[in-house]
């Protein structure tokens, strides 16, 4: 090392700097490979959201669909009165002994 136009013996450094001196090319590197990984990692996450985005919409559609098939579920079973709702269970019941045998 160059100080006052003479060389520095590495042995007369200070222990921080003589410690950096050695671990800067390291740490360099290893910062290197960080960034590669952290933008490896966002990119990753962007594909991730996208694709969590696209799902939610389809869970939406599908809830949405839900609700409306338990809402004509409920209109069906208002417009049947309590006599045709026994005349159909009797039915349903007898239709399913059928195919039991």
């Amino acid at each position: 090392m160059l100080c006052a136009n003479k060389m520095t013996r590495p042995h007369t450094l200070p222990p921080q700097q003589l410690h950096m001196a050695h671990l800067l090319p390291f740490l360099s590197s290893q910062q290197g490979v960080m960034v590669e990984s952290i933008t490896d990692l966002q990119k990753q996450n962007l594909v991730f959201a996208q694709d969590i985005t696209v799902q939610r919409k389809e869970i939406e559609a599908l809830v949405q669909a839900l609700e409306k098939v338990a809402k004509d579920i409920e209109v069906a079973g208002d417009l049947v009165t309590g006599q045709e709702a026994e005349s159909y269970s009797s039915e349903i019941k007898e239709v399913e002994m059928e195919l039991a045998t």
